[in-house]
């Protein structure tokens, strides 16, 4: 996928807002992904970890197969990080720094469980 193809499915995520606790990214093509939190309560830890699981759901299927241009070189981290930029973008700032803390805190917590 080019840079150009890159910054549609960017710009796609950015403007496809759905609601104010939704986010619809489209690739080119026919693939979507939709992210949702309103159901959730993003400033638990287990609520912040389902809005994670969504974000690189979504992210995945919509980042499939991105590369930069002229290389074999993945840019599908970059793609994941936006469409994740425009999910948090999307939040108010109380919730987004709540939402923060919680996934952090989520994240400590499954590497202690691994350990």
């Amino acid at each position: 996928m080019t840079a150009i193809r890159i910054a549609a499915v960017i710009a796609a995520a950015a403007v496809s807002l759905t609601a104010p606790a939704a986010v619809s990214a489209q690739e080119v093509g026919n693939t979507s992904a939709s992210v949702a939190w309103n159901d959730l309560d993003v400033t638990t830890p287990s609520g912040a970890a389902q809005l994670d699981q969504r974000i690189n759901t979504a992210a995945r299927r919509a980042c499939r197969g991105v590369r930069a241009t002229g290389t074999n070189m993945s840019q599908t981290a970059f793609c994941r990080s936006q469409i994740r930029q425009t999910v948090l973008s999307r939040m108010d700032e109380t919730t987004r720094q709540a939402y923060g803390r919680a996934s952090t805190e989520a994240r400590v917590s499954a590497r202690a469980d691994r350990a």
